[in-house]
Order: C-alpha cells, then sequence, then structure tokens
C-alpha cells in the first residue's frame, strides 16, 4: 500500500516599509498638527520600523548566505527567533566573524545603544507611562519622563539616532560583506536614512 500526501506551505511575512510609511504618516500628521496623540503614534511605529527592518534583513541574508550544505546556520539561528534584538545581532556578526575586530564591534554597539534609546522611548508608551505635568510649591511645571518625550526637538533628536543606528548597519554590512560566500550584493538590505 502506498500512501501519497500533498503539503501547501504558505508564509507571510510584513515588510518593514508598511512601518515605516506609518511612522512618516504619523510624523507628518504632528509637524502639521503638533497634536502629541500622532507624536505618541510617530515614536512606536518608529521603533516596530526599526526593529523589524533588522530582524527581517537578518534573517534574509542568513538564509541566503547559508544555503545547503550550510543549513544548519539556518536552522540553529532561526530556532532563536524569538530573541531580543541584541542577542540576535551578536548571534549574527558571530556567523561571519568568529572574533570580532574592534571596528565591527563599534557598528554592533551603536546599534544596539540608538535601538535601546527608540525602544526606551516607544515602551513609555506602549507600557501606559504617565504623561502629565506636576506644578511644584514655585508655580514651576515639570514633566514626566514620558511627557518630556512629546517635543519637537525629542522627535528630531531620535531621527538622527535613527540614522546613526542605520548609519551603523549599512557600514556593518560592508564589513560583512568580504566575508559573504554565497550572498555577493548587499545593497538591497542596507538601511535608508530618514
Amino acid at each position: 500500500m502506498v500512501k501519497i500526501e500533498e503539503t501547501i506551505h504558505l508564509e507571510l511575512q510584513i515588510d518593514p516599509v508598511i512601518f515605516r510609511r506609518e511612522f512618516i504618516r504619523y510624523q507628518k500628521r504632528y509637524l502639521s498638527l503638533y497634536d502629541k496623540n500622532e507624536l505618541v503614534h510617530a515614536y512606536i511605529f518608529l521603533q516596530i520600523y526599526v526593529e523589524s527592518f533588522l530582524h527581517n534583513y537578518m534573517r534574509h541574508i542568513i538564509k541566503m548566505e547559508f544555503k545547503p550544505p550550510r543549513d544548519t546556520v539556518v536552522k540553529k539561528w532561526l530556532s532563536k527567533e524569538k530573541d531580543k534584538l541584541p542577542i540576535k545581532l551578536d548571534s549574527f556578526v558571530v556567523q561571519f566573524f568568529p572574533s570580532l575586530p574592534l571596528t565591527v564591534q563599534t557598528e554592533v554597539d551603536i546599534i544596539k545603544d540608538r535601538f535601546k534609546r527608540i525602544s526606551d522611548i516607544r515602551n513609555m508608551f506602549a507600557h501606559g507611562h504617565k504623561v502629565s505635568i506636576s506644578m511644584t510649591t514655585t508655580g514651576k511645571g515639570v514633566l514626566s519622563p514620558a511627557a518630556s518625550k512629546l517635543s519637537p526637538w525629542i522627535l528630531k533628536q531620535t531621527l538622527l539616532e535613527t540614522n546613526e543606528l542605520g548609519t551603523a548597519w549599512n557600514n556593518l554590512l560592508i564589513k560583512i560583506q568580504p566575508k559573504l560566500k554565497a550572498l555577493r550584493q548587499i545593497k538591497d538590505f542596507k538601511f535608508k536614512l530618514l
């Protein structure tokens, strides 16, 4: 007796560009209306965009670079899919540099630092931190940490840090490129500055 079975596998992956567009939409609305609700949404979508960008492109590079017969690297790397970004970034870089040169470690540190700053802002709003102002007995207003993030200056600073993260990512790709065996072009994986 012979049993024949068919399997269909469907994968859906959300492109980080969707989150980038949402960030830009909320940023523009904030800059035209100065509505702080729009800025809260902008910060949330900016962090989601950066995180999904990095996870997505690290995954693509690993999958494309470590094809059979080197696919055990892909399986091992993908088994840690739910790891936090800093851990995943370290795991990604080690695939190409078992011993990290200082220049590579510098780029990794910049990415982690800027990502933490972007995430800290998003986390305040996503985790329900109060946006408030308190008055002291002298009549001076004191903003809560979350409220202090709702300004055009902090948005500008956050964009600067996001672009620094993107530049560090692009520099990291340039350093990885000579180590690649299967994947020859990295231009499709580069961060486009905001």
